[in-house]
């Protein structure tokens, strides 16, 4: 069975993984994975260690004067070239401090996880100049950085960035 490779989306996904454990290389306490992930939501069973993830979340034709919305008038094989809105999602997992019966977190601690936090959304920062250096990669939408959490004992930060892709290698 002959083995077929995507060099249109796969090549930006690898690029972002790239640029987001890159970036973390300088971070102080930087995550014990970096990984790609797929599917829905991310699912954390353990973030102690600490997860950063790349995620494929959607992809929809578009064009230069429509981007980074898709368009639904456009035919995606229709043009000598076609145009790509490609969705990724950027995140970093952590643990919250712990709360018990007896003892609430302290400033201190909550202190620490704050900059944590903030090395973490620089770290984003970062892999999104990354990308966007990135030879194909230079239209690109960044979205808001959203932290969620604690739940499960867990902090999340977020931020979705839009990329334009230029290729229709389906159309050859």
């Amino acid at each position: 069975m002959p083995t077929t490779v995507d060099t249109l989306f796969t090549p930006l996904i690898t690029a972002a993984q790239a640029c987001l454990c890159a970036a973390l290389d300088l971070h102080p306490a930087a995550p014990a994975m970096c990984c790609v992930r797929y599917g829905g939501e991310v699912t954390i069973n353990d973030c102690c260690p600490g997860l950063a993830w790349v995620r494929f979340e959607s992809a929809d034709p578009t064009d230069k004067n429509s981007f980074p919305s898709g368009s639904a008038d456009i035919n995606k094989c229709a043009h000598p070239v076609g145009q790509w809105a490609v969705q990724l999602e950027l995140g970093i997992a952590r643990c919250a401090p712990n709360a018990t019966a007896t003892h609430l977190p302290t400033c201190d601690e909550w202190a620490t996880v704050k900059h944590a936090v903030m090395a973490d959304m620089q770290a984003m920062r970062r892999a999104i100049c990354c990308i966007q250096d990135a030879q194909k990669y230079r239209d690109l939408v960044i979205g808001q950085f959203i932290t969620t959490g604690p739940a499960g004992g867990c902090l999340k930060t977020t931020v979705d960035v839009t990329v334009r892709l230029v290729g229709c290698d389906e159309c050859i």
